[in-house]
């Protein structure tokens, strides 16, 4: 990344002696646009955002057990907000989320989402099991983009009954700028 940097700025350098105002203008744009989209570290972007009913624990998330399942998916919601969706077939007593990078640097910080602040679970029987299956949804809320840079952060998250952690799913959103303004454009499952 370094070197990227520094050979844009070898490039503005040469282009600040060979072109017009506008024409330098425009390329510093792009430039910086450029360089500032890069994955974000947890601990860049945690005062800026929120997960509404969730207690913020600073402190390591338990570590996953594996003797409870779930499926989930990830969604753009709004222009600051990405929604998490969260299936299982079992019961569950809430869901951990913990800001994470794509390789998975984390830090000993994290969500937790009671069930009850889960959005309003809906529930289908599934025809080759037999049982419900359970979807709950949370929502991720960028609350204030000025603490959140231009680049790409993840959420991982996971389901827990009592002792029992799930392994985790990673959802990823990417805030660009658009218009001048930033905004959350993309949100997917890794």
């Amino acid at each position: 990344m370094k070197n990227l940097k520094l050979i844009g700025l070898a490039l503005l350098s040469a282009l600040t002696f060979s072109c017009s105002d506008e024409d330098r203008e425009d390329f510093t744009k792009d430039l910086s646009d450029n360089l500032e989209a890069t994955f974000l570290e947890s601990d860049e972007i945690e005062d800026g955002i929120a997960i509404e009913g969730a207690t913020f624990v600073k402190t390591a998330p338990p570590a996953p057990t594996s003797d409870i399942s779930f499926t989930g998916d990830a969604r753009k919601a709004g222009d600051s907000t990405a929604e998490f969706v969260v299936t299982t077939d079992e019961a569950i007593d809430g869901v951990y989320a913990q800001l994470t990078t794509r390789n998975g640097t984390t830090v000993d910080r994290y969500f937790d989402i009671p069930v009850n602040q889960l959005g309003t679970p809906s529930s289908t029987v599934t025809a080759s099991k037999g049982q419900n299956t359970t979807t709950y949804t949370f929502n991720l809320d960028i609350t204030n983009f000025t603490e959140v840079p231009v680049g790409t952060f993840c959420l991982s998250f996971c389901i827990y009954r009592g002792p029992s952690v799930s392994t985790p799913l990673v959802g990823c959103a990417t805030i660009e700028i658009i218009d001048g303004a930033k905004v959350l454009t993309t949100v997917t499952i890794q």
